[in-house]
């Protein structure tokens, strides 16, 4: 999905 592929690298980007 469109949202959970957002948030997956959002979250991806915040943890790094």
């Amino acid at each position: 999905m469109l949202l959970e592929d957002m948030i997956g690298k959002f979250i991806s980007s915040e943890a790094k």
